[in-house]
């Protein structure tokens, strides 16, 4: 079965999977482009099916990814994803085979990757590592795990950066570190911004543009976090309608 790999030659006309059309100026696309601009010098990889779908894996060695993991010569896959129309056509399978094998000529000791406990939106699902014979490594607050595939008999079993557990929200009201390593914060991010001025309510919103960035902030997931009063409130990308849901709730 055919694939791509999407790299700094073609990445600008290469179609991104995780976004399949932007409307009214929703500038998903172009957040993505810009974002991997500045991450392909760090060893990204972004393989692709044939065909224009979500048929998608990208991965990045673990010392730069974006995710504060301590993963010594792994591999850290940020998102994977292959929809079920085309998984009959073999894609899951070729994207696994061409990735190990990737991993063993760059000498790499394993791959890992955030899931959650339970499958939520934006997270990868735990059923697809599990079939590949993914096993747990560590577990971060409030339901975030850590999964891991060894290629070599002394490859470490991973973990989460120890700064992880100490590292806090410094302001009250709401704190939103987001990235666009997921294309879909470029359309929600502003949206969020004019909701919560509409409701008169505090939103303070750090934007991470480096991968040490991201490693340093108080959660495992550094796509988006959504933080209020200093407590973590959620990883999902929130629509305008959806935080003022969760502001409401939260400021009773």
């Amino acid at each position: 079965m055919e694939t791509k790999v999407i790299d700094y030659l073609n990445f600008e006309k290469e179609h991104l999977c995780c976004v399949l059309r932007d409307r009214n100026g929703e500038g998903r696309i172009a957040a993505k482009r810009e974002w991997l601009k500045n991450v392909f010098e760090d060893g990204l990889v972004i393989r692709k099916g044939a065909e224009n779908g979500k048929v998608i894996m990208e991965y990045i060695p673990a010392d730069d990814a974006w995710c504060p993991v301590e993963a010594p010569e792994y591999m850290f896959i940020h998102c994977f994803r292959v929809d079920e129309k085309y998984r009959h056509k073999g894609y899951e399978k070729a994207l696994w085979r061409e990735c190990i094998a990737e991993c063993k000529i760059k000498h790499k000791k394993g791959l890992c990757t955030l899931v959650g406990t339970e499958d939520l939106p934006y997270l990868n699902q735990k059923a697809d590592f599990l079939a590949q014979g993914f096993q747990l490594a560590a577990k971060a607050p409030p339901y975030f795990e850590l999964w891991y595939y060894p290629l070599e008999e002394d490859a470490v079993i991973p973990g989460f950066l120890p700064e992880l557990a100490t590292a806090a929200v410094e302001d009250e009201g709401f704190v939103l570190f987001y990235s666009n390593q997921c294309p879909h914060t470029a359309k929600a991010v502003p949206r969020l911004r004019a909701k919560a001025a509409d409701l008169g309510v505090a939103l303070k919103v750090i934007h991470l543009t480096k991968a040490k960035e991201a490693r340093a902030i108080p959660c495992a997931y550094t796509t988006f976090a959504l933080f209020y009063d200093k407590k973590f409130v959620t990883h999902e990308v929130l629509t305008a309608a959806g935080f003022a849901k969760t502001a409401a709730k939260l400021k009773k």
